[in-house]
């Protein structure tokens, strides 16, 4: 699979290389994510940092590396080669690269399905929790328990008052708290909270603009779609040739190794 991440890395880094942007202090929250990226490797958990960005008026969660990834890309140098575009890829490799802005109403989840760069919106509320009213506690917080069933996933978290952002991890921001730790029933996701402090951030990820909205059910629709496809199909129109080993990699179903966030599909 090595492999196939590094090219998709290449053409990640070609596509979105080089745009003006702004910076903007924040407080920035770092959570710890232990994924399942591969589940046909069910015992290799991929370990990163994510991170919430807290603006005036919204908030942005996402990979740190993907983040870091996004800022190098926006410094224009007109000499670099594709061999540096390509281990700098390398070298901020994130484990997740969907991300979630959330304004005061909605979340909108934005994620690369295939070679499609899609958007929907939905309401904060759409997640329903049972809060249990026994408090608890964690490090030095004291919290609360809650659970949903959401994208065909079984979730519960731990949130604090003593932390007086009302901010979590991915779509979990509207609990009466903060999210210090969150994770599904079979430990496939796991995001908890490590620390924060004020930092001068991007207000725009690189390539935010390629991004296109689409509803809900179309997403689910298109991600069913990419599940039956094979991984060859992100290689389609790029110029790029493998040999015969590379094509047996990349002609396997993609839906017997992704394991997105969401698979309600």
């Amino acid at each position: 699979m090595r492999k196939y991440y590094i090219l998709i890395a290449f053409i990640f880094s070609t596509l979105f290389y080089g745009q003006d942007n702004q910076k903007l202090e924040v407080m920035r929250y770092y959570y710890q994510t232990k994924i399942l990226v591969d589940i046909s490797e069910s015992k290799v958990l991929r370990e990163g940092v994510a991170i919430i960005d807290l603006f005036v008026d919204k908030s942005r969660f996402m990979d740190l590396a993907y983040y870091e990834r996004s800022e190098k890309n926006m410094i224009k140098e007109s000499n670099i080669s594709n061999e540096e575009l390509i281990q700098r890829a390398i070298s901020n490799r994130p484990v997740f690269t969907w991300f979630v802005l959330t304004d005061k109403a909605n979340n909108v989840f934005y994620n690369k399905i295939g070679r499609l760069h899609n958007f929907y919106v939905e309401d904060r509320n759409e997640i329903k929790w049972v809060i249990q009213p026994h408090k608890l506690k964690w490090n030095e917080y004291e919290i609360q328990e809650a659970t949903t069933s959401y994208g065909a996933r079984e979730w519960t978290v731990w949130f604090t008052q003593d932390i007086p952002n009302q901010v979590g991890p991915y779509k979990f921001n509207n609990l009466p708290g903060f999210v210090v730790k969150a994770w599904d029933s079979e430990q496939h996701y796991v995001f908890e909270f490590l620390n924060s402090q004020k930092i001068n951030v991007l207000s725009e990820i690189d390539g935010f603009e390629v991004y296109e909205e689409s509803s809900k059910a179309k997403t689910k629709k298109a991600m069913n779609i990419n599940s039956n496809q094979t991984f060859y199909s992100e290689l389609e129109g790029t110029g790029i040739t493998l040999d015969a080993k590379g094509q047996e990699l990349m002609n396997r179903k993609k839906g017997n190794h992704i394991n997105p966030i969401e698979r309600d599909y």
